[in-house]
């Protein structure tokens, strides 16, 4: 199955040093671009759903192989269930990205990390943002692991989860 193609891990805290690190690395002119859009992370609310899928079209659309099947559970649908945090971006109002995480047994599973492709890079820095959260919820549940899968298409964003601290096994 091409979505399971490649799976990620890394202790917490190594994640933590390279998210303060990379924190460091703004330009004046991706200052000015973070001042100009607001975002902010918030827990998932139900009202947030049709957003959200909405990203996902879009997001669809830049890659040739599909990455939601149907039937395909909504964040709505799983968002109380025990164990489970989920958040998005909000950025000129909009729906700009999503995260999600499941602690289990003293590691965590990373879901759902999309980011619409206006509110991807360096400049904004959502998904850098919505990983941190993420991660912070693992670390205060004492998870020593983060594991995640991702797909072969999504080049770019491994590159990201390692630059963050992954590695593949």
């Amino acid at each position: 199955f091409p979505w399971l193609a490649l799976l990620f891990y890394k202790p917490v805290l190594s994640y933590i040093l390279a998210a303060f690190s990379n924190a460091c690395e703004h330009t004046t002119a991706a200052t000015e671009l973070m001042n100009a859009i607001a975002v902010r992370i918030e827990p998932f609310d139900p009202i947030y759903q049709a957003g959200i899928d909405e990203m996902l079209i879009t997001i669809a659309k830049e890659y040739a192989e599909p990455f939601v099947h149907q039937p395909v559970k909504k964040m709505e649908e799983v968002y109380l269930l025990p164990d489970r945090y989920y958040w998005v971006a909000i950025a000129d109002g909009i729906v700009a990205g999503s995260v999600g995480i499941i602690i289990t047994n003293g590691y965590a599973i990373l879901k759902s990390l999309f980011v619409a492709r206006k509110f991807r890079g360096k400049a904004l820095q959502v998904a850098r943002r919505l990983i941190r959260t993420a991660t912070d919820k693992a670390e205060q549940h004492d998870c020593g692991y983060i594991y995640l899968g991702t797909m072969a298409q999504f080049k770019a964003a491994q590159r990201f989860y390692e630059k963050h601290g992954y590695s593949m096994v």
